[in-house]
């Protein structure tokens, strides 16, 4: 009997310890003109950490870093995780990436939206776009018709155990066998 709870104690601790895995990811986006279609050479670049839920999507509660940079010549913006105001990412999926954040620079309101966030018109500008970048306040809008581009960043490999914690963790459970043993059949 005793034996039967060593093992099922075993079992659930091993569970336990296997987590979801967070992954991060990095993001560029591109192609952005101003209203009168005249080419305005922004890059949107930013990096995010997320656990992926059941459905497989990664919604902002499931964020663990996120960080976005606008930038133009000299210039930048940048927006952070508590910029977001709404987040979402299916893995293995192109164009997925949804996103509307927004900040203060200096006194002026900034956001940044791609995917549906833009599309529906969360930054200011509905329409057939997939990203934006504006400055309200100041009449600054720029829009893309370019899909984020997404990548997966490539996980670590886990560390390989030490071969001393491997002959301790053996003798370990050798031990535990053997006093299961001698309890069991009592030699």
């Amino acid at each position: 009997m005793r034996f039967k709870r060593l093992l099922t104690t075993a079992f659930l601790v091993a569970a336990s310890s296997i987590a979801a895995r967070a992954d991060t990811y990095t993001f560029v986006q591109t192609g952005f003109v101003l209203a009168d279609k005249t080419p305005w050479d922004i890059l949107v670049q930013g990096s995010f950490t997320g656990t992926p839920e059941a459905d497989g999507y990664i919604q902002q509660a499931d964020l663990s870093s996120f960080r976005a940079t606008v930038s133009r010549g000299g210039s930048s913006h940048e927006f952070s995780e508590v910029d977001l105001e709404l987040f979402s990412f299916l893995p293995g999926s192109s164009g997925t990436l949804d996103l509307f954040a927004s900040a203060l620079d200096h006194g002026d309101q900034f956001e940044l939206c791609s995917g549906a966030a833009a599309a529906f018109g969360a930054c200011g500008t509905a329409g057939a776009i997939l990203g934006e970048f504006s400055a309200p306040g100041l009449g600054f809008y720029t829009t893309t018709t370019d899909a984020a581009i997404v990548a997966l960043v490539p996980p670590q490999p886990a560390p390989v155990s030490e071969p001393a914690s491997l002959a301790l963790m053996s003798i370990g459970l050798i031990s535990a066998a053997a006093s299961t043993s001698r309890r069991l059949f009592g030699s």
